[in-house]
């Protein structure tokens, strides 16, 4: 049995060292496809990679010019998400399901070491929450990608729960209803009509954060450590906008980046777009060059100042050109962004 873990550890190893450049170049190419008659390569001298008919594919291999690639997601079929090596029956346990239950991306959740740019890193919670009303957060402060390691991990509970603990230990708890609004808290996934519900629930349960991996470190280094996320909100704060519906600090601008269109049907369409640092935010749309109507971002509803905004809009009539652009509100101050084209279906 040794022998063979040996052996299957070798192989996987040598071709990580082999093959670097291979795997980076897949890594951004993950989504590439090929129909069923065709197959995946890898083309050497170019970096990139091609579809191919299997004759072809076959002359190249024997000439050098590519070589062979494993296709993750093959047509019509789902992409896997097992490492199929050491896992080839894609074996699901119950107890690590479930930890895309919710999404939760927050800012001030990172302790800073050199300087304090990682209170606004966005911090992903993929959180699973069990039927005793309690959850577990993996915290992934780099990113969603499938290389992305886990952090450390926020536990929540009720305010049940959070009543018997001791005063010492309550020190570590922070309460959501309090710290969602002041870390910019969103749920990326849901649609405001599905966030609306889950955030009276959100809003009365209790945190505590813990960490085994400071930012920065190659690998874990160090004890665990628990981080108090109000030291970290109120250390972060001059260079936060305030939270609440009546911010009175003074900003010259706000930059908008990343707005599009991500669905869009005969009546209806939802536009996202970032922003440089948290407002609230509204899309105004109409035609002809007007603006005769608006709609509010989901987490304006809900109180919340943020950087990423989704906006559904509705009403909307089939196959008609409509100019629409966002409205960011902070301060008491109101700005901008360019003016942008949807058509409907």
């Amino acid at each position: 049995m040794n022998t063979n873990l040996s052996v299957i550890f070798a192989m996987i190893f040598s071709l990580i060292l082999i093959a670097p450049s291979i795997l980076d170049s897949y890594a951004q190419e993950s989504n590439f496809q090929c129909s069923e008659e065709m197959v995946l390569v890898y083309r050497i001298n170019s970096e990139k990679y091609a579809c191919l008919k299997p004759s072809t594919a076959d002359k190249w291999y024997k000439e050098g010019i590519a070589e062979p690639v494993q296709q993750i997601k093959s047509f019509g079929e789902e992409k896997t998400l097992y490492n199929e090596t050491m896992n080839p029956r894609q074996i699901e346990h119950p107890n690590h399901l479930g930890f895309n239950d919710l999404h939760i991306e927050a800012i001030n959740h990172l302790i800073p070491t050199n300087d304090d740019s990682v209170l606004d890193m966005m911090v992903h919670h993929q959180c699973k929450v069990y039927d005793d009303m309690t959850a577990s957060c993996l915290l992934f402060p780099t990113g969603m990608d499938d290389q992305d390691k886990p952090f450390g991990f926020e536990y929540v509970i009720g305010a049940d729960d959070y009543a018997v603990l001791s005063e010492e230990e309550k020190n570590y708890w922070h309460y959501h209803k309090t710290e969602l609004p002041k870390v910019n808290a969103t749920l990326p996934d849901l649609t405001a009509e599905e966030a609306e519900p889950l955030m009276p629930v959100l809003n009365e349960t209790y945190g505590k954060v813990i960490y085994f991996w400071q930012v920065g470190d190659e690998y874990p280094i160090g004890e665990p450590f628990i981080v108090k996320i109000k030291e970290l909100y109120e250390r972060n704060s001059p260079s936060m906008m305030k939270q609440t519906s009546s911010p009175t600090t003074t900003i010259d601008s706000v930059d908008f980046s990343n707005i599009q269109v991500t669905q869009i049907s005969e009546t209806s369409a939802t536009i996202e777009g970032n922003t440089d640092q948290p407002v609230f935010c509204q899309v105004e749309y109409g035609t002809d060059g007007l603006f005769t109507n608006s709609a509010s971002d989901g987490m304006d509803m809900m109180g919340m100042a943020h950087y990423k905004h989704e906006v559904i809009i509705s009403d909307l009539e089939p196959n008609t050109s409509y100019n629409y652009r966002f409205k960011a509100t902070v301060a008491d101050q109101t700005f901008y962004s360019d003016t942008e084209i949807l058509i409907t279906k």
